[in-house]
């Protein structure tokens, strides 16, 4: 019936459907005669109307990790992700106050303190189980102690960790930031 449908839909356009098989279907278009313009025929090969799984296909499902993120100074953030194939999980936190220095009035410069985490993970499936790319940072801010500006310092990681349930893994990046990563059984 597919067959059929294709062939009525495709007629008028100056294409033709054949079948040579029930498991599919082949278009092509045909050459036109009228305006002289020589045109290779395109052979385009269609499965059928039956809805078939792909071989090989991995069942989708839902992982939780649970993510630690620490520096010398402690704990950073600490908490529990869900992500599944094609659906990431991102965890971001900003804070920001005024300086612990006090500085002359009407100084020229922003003395705030600005320090932020930012977790990101996502999976990657290469076929022989799941690969979790990992994606964090860490600001913080410099150790200025004069009444100058106040700038920040970043570290940031960035790698695959492939985790079996119950397994955990570790990135380690400059600064003593520390991210530990166990995927739930």
């Amino acid at each position: 019936m597919f067959e059929q449908l294709l062939a009525l839909m495709l007629a008028p356009s100056g294409i033709t459907a054949t079948s040579d098989s029930p498991q599919a279907v082949i278009v092509r278009l045909e050459e036109p005669g009228v305006t002289g313009i020589e045109a290779r025929p395109r052979v385009v090969a269609l499965r059928s109307d039956r809805i078939a799984s792909s071989p090989g296909a991995v069942e989708a499902q839902i992982d939780e990790l649970a993510v630690r993120l620490s520096s010398p100074a402690g704990v950073l953030w600490q908490g529990n992700l869900r992500v599944a194939q094609n659906q990431g999980a991102s965890y971001s936190q900003n804070f920001s106050q005024a300086s612990p220095t006090l500085c002359p009035p009407n100084s020229p410069y922003d003395r705030s303190e600005r320090s932020s985490i930012n977790f990101n993970v996502y999976v990657q499936n290469n076929g022989n189980g799941s690969v979790y790319r990992i994606d964090a940072s860490w600001q913080r801010p410099s150790e200025e102690t004069n009444c100058g500006e106040r700038g920040t310092r970043t570290v940031q990681v960035n790698k695959a960790l492939a985790l079996n349930p119950g397994e955990s893994g570790v990135v380690e990046g400059d600064a003593g930031l520390r991210v530990e990563v166990t995927r739930r059984r």
